[in-house]
């Protein structure tokens, strides 16, 4: 006896829910394990600067002072590939950051 269209499509409709379920499962479980981990990195995180912090203390970044009274702030690049030369009143991200390091 040949199966009602009706019933066809349910049945087809029951097939894609199921393995939407499925999909919807893995995702959640690669979602948590994801999660998990962030929890752990961010705790890690925090404790490893809190260790720096501690460390760092009240020393002064002499040699980074000393760049930036000596050259940045005068106009000149301290980064590697164009150490010394003018900077044309534009900032440079690549100075910056080993100001900031």
């Amino acid at each position: 006896m040949p199966k009602d269209p009706v019933l066809k499509q349910l049945e087809n409709l029951e097939e894609q829910l199921s393995k939407t379920l499925k999909e919807v499962s893995s995702i959640k479980l690669q979602f948590e394990a994801a999660l998990s981990e962030n929890t752990k990195l961010s705790v890690e995180n925090e404790n490893l600067r809190n260790r720096f912090n501690e460390e760092q203390g009240d020393r002064e970044p002499t040699v980074n002072a000393t760049l930036r009274s000596v050259y940045y702030d005068k106009g000149s690049h301290i980064c590697n590939s164009l150490f010394g030369t003018s900077r044309e009143g534009e900032e440079c991200l690549i100075c910056q950051e080993i100001l900031y390091r």
